[in-house]
């Protein structure tokens, strides 16, 4: 199970649909987004093992990251994959 730093958990909680998540390099904001995503918009406990409303997520990225798979990697933390 993954646990999220407290300023994670501070951001997911503050975040509403529309928001822009602002962080330094390396301050965990592709993880806060995947989590703020699963628990309140697939209404997800707080281990991300059961999503109770499943959804389609569109993740709009830069090409090296995509290129890089930096999100396959970061979704696969929380459990999430292209095939889920």
């Amino acid at each position: 199970m993954i646990e999220l730093f407290d300023h994670q958990k501070e951001a997911v909680e503050k975040l509403r649909s529309g928001n822009i998540l602002m962080g330094g390099v390396g301050s965990g904001k592709s993880l806060t987004a995947i989590a703020y995503f699963l628990l309140k918009e697939c209404s997800s406990d707080k281990s991300f093992t059961v999503v109770k409303k499943p959804k389609n997520l569109l993740i709009i990225t830069i090409a090296k990251n995509r290129d890089e798979k930096k999100w396959d990697r970061e979704c696969a933390v929380l459990g999430l994959s292209q095939d889920s």
